[in-house]
């Protein structure tokens, strides 16, 4: 799927229980096509929701099943973490939870496009 409005390039971590400390390790190892792997925003993480999820193309890491994904803010508390849930929206959770809790990576390109790496 292409997002050339947003231009990120997006992989889904593996459907398993993550904690925050996980996820960023899984990102910062990604050298998929070349590396350059981030972690999203909470803002990126609802505009692909809003951009792909919505449309009925929800394939990448929010779906049902993806119940929350983890962000690269943390918050003022350092063991405080942002996760999105496309139902609920942007909440603070501790980083070592990790129950339906998951990884994402995300990366600037100019043709934007989304994979499921799962």
């Amino acid at each position: 799927m292409r997002d050339t409005r947003t231009g990120l390039e997006c992989v889904a971590g593996p459907d398993k229980d993550t904690t925050w400390d996980e996820a960023n390790s899984w990102v910062q190892s990604l050298n998929l096509n070349g590396g350059g792997w981030r972690m999203p925003t909470t803002d990126e993480l609802e505009g692909l929701y809003e951009r792909i999820g919505r449309s009925g193309h929800n394939n990448i890491a929010l779906e049902e099943n993806w119940l929350w994904v983890w962000s690269v803010e943390t918050t003022a508390f350092s063991h405080l973490a942002n996760v999105f849930n496309p139902y609920v929206g942007t909440q603070s959770m501790d980083r070592s939870e990790s129950g339906l809790l998951r990884a994402f990576a995300v990366r600037s390109r100019s043709d934007g496009y989304c994979v499921n790496n799962s």
